[in-house]
């Protein structure tokens, strides 16, 4: 015997029956107010404009004044927006209650400095400040060397009307408490026109260059003239095609003037590339592990990002620092007092000379042990490349397969688990950066 069509939805339906029986007759709670039902029964009870905190109470209750069902209304509302921003939730969460935790995890790994520290100089654009927070870190625990800020964001050595660097490193330089080395990273904001005597010559043009170069050369020699070791730090790839193509020129300006001076030039194009030398937001950091190394504007860095460039800057302190050490007298260097002289060791006991029990046959080759272990194929220990010279850990074309996976999942952490930002595309609405228009095609008469 068949049921009547009927019943049979009625069978099939009735889990769903039940359950909008039960919030009709329910208050919907904080918990439930999370889940997709709350967005379409409203706040609470049944239906967003008919139910408890609905819009018909809402309107009865402006004539009433500010009440409880507002309130209650504005809670929701707030909930909805959390729920729609998770990364400014976890974002707030980690400023208020992580913020006191990591201050004080910093505070206690920092030393006092000494004050015949080895001072270092950092002087440039954003790009100085950003380098100097990270090796502020880096030798927070090192009291024998404390590093300066002496960095303008918006300068550089095109507008020195704005901020005129050959002064301000003039006058760090004639400091009595002058710096024992000085560090420069500058020129992110010198895609512009210069004026000089001659008039205002375009960017990368010949006198443009000339003109560049000297100042370049004149900012080294000021340090150079005081007895103050420089090194000059390039500026990295960047995400803007044009912007880069700029600053890759401007970088031989740098790596030129550092030649003919005699100084050390750092070369950061290389470390922010992929296997194709080309921009790369994420890539390994001071440790191998791929992260997001560049900020959302494709332009600066992330603190990852500023502590693998002050990896590379570590080196040449080191050295300098060494180098001054070993010409500081030792009489001169601070240290506790000279311990007394150890008394003599006691005489060795004669050693006695016993031939082997068994001289091997040199016509007989020696054998291994029976119980010897076997030995396995030699596995790595991590999917990364082996470093050449100074880069951090390198792609293999052999692991390129590995890498692009730890990449991605690199990305899907960063956006999807820690909320950060996701890199932005040529024509998507996150796209800050400015496309020129394509020149129109001529009119044929």
């Amino acid at each position: 015997m068949t049921q009547p069509p009927a019943f049979s939805r009625f069978v099939r339906n009735w889990r769903l029956i039940a359950l909008l029986a039960l919030l009709s007759t329910t208050q919907v709670s904080d918990a439930l107010a999370q889940d997709f039902f709350s967005d379409l029964f409203g706040g609470g009870g049944w239906g967003g404009g008919w139910g408890e905190g609905g819009r018909r109470h809402r309107h009865r209750d402006y004539d009433y004044g500010y009440g409880y069902e507002e309130r209650r209304y504005d809670a929701w509302r707030e909930r909805r927006v959390r729920r729609m921003t998770p990364n400014m939730q976890l974002q707030r969460r980690n400023a208020t209650v992580g913020a006191p935790a990591t201050a004080d995890a910093a505070k206690a790994g920092v030393k006092e400095k000494d004050p015949a520290a080895f001072r270092v100089t950092v002087l440039g654009d954003a790009f100085s400040q950003l380098l100097a927070a990270a090796l502020e870190q880096s030798f927070a625990s090192e009291p024998k060397i404390s590093v300066l800020r002496r960095g303008n964001d918006n300068s550089g050595l095109v507008r020195s009307d704005y901020y005129d660097w050959m002064k301000a490193a003039r006058e760090i330089a004639d400091d009595p408490k002058k710096p024992d080395m000085a560090v420069i990273m500058i020129g992110g904001n010198d895609r512009q026109a210069l004026t000089a005597d001659t008039g205002a010559q375009e960017p990368l043009s010949p006198k443009w260059r000339e003109i560049y170069g000297g100042r370049v050369e004149e900012l080294i020699q000021l340090f150079k003239e005081k007895n103050i070791p420089v090194v000059w730090v390039g500026l990295p790839v960047m995400q803007p095609t044009a912007y880069s193509a700029v600053i890759a020129q401007i970088n031989e300006i740098f790596r030129s003037s550092a030649a003919k001076a005699g100084v050390p030039f750092i070369d950061l194009w290389d470390k922010f590339t992929d296997e194709h030398g080309q921009y790369s937001a994420f890539g390994p950091d001071e440790n191998g592990q791929i992260v997001k190394l560049r900020s959302a504007d494709g332009i600066h860095f992330t603190d990852a990002g500023s502590r693998k460039v002050a990896l590379f800057v570590e080196g040449e302190i080191k050295r300098l620092y060494e180098e001054r050490e070993a010409r500081t007298p030792e009489t001169a260097k601070p240290g506790p007092e000279a311990p007394a002289p150890a008394a003599p060791p006691p005489p060795a006991a004669p050693v006695t000379f016993r031939p082997p029990a068994e001289t091997p046959s040199p016509d007989k080759p020696p054998t291994l042990p029976a119980d010897r272990a076997d030995v396995g194929q030699a596995q790595p220990l991590t999917n990364v490349a082996a470093p050449k010279s100074d880069d951090l850990a390198r792609k293999d074309p052999k692991l390129k397969a590995t890498q692009d996976a730890s990449i991605e999942r690199a990305v899907a952490a960063h956006v999807f688990v820690k909320g950060g930002a996701q890199p932005s595309r040529a024509g998507r609405a996150d796209d800050s950066a400015f496309h020129p228009p394509a020149p129109a095609a001529p009119v044929a008469q």
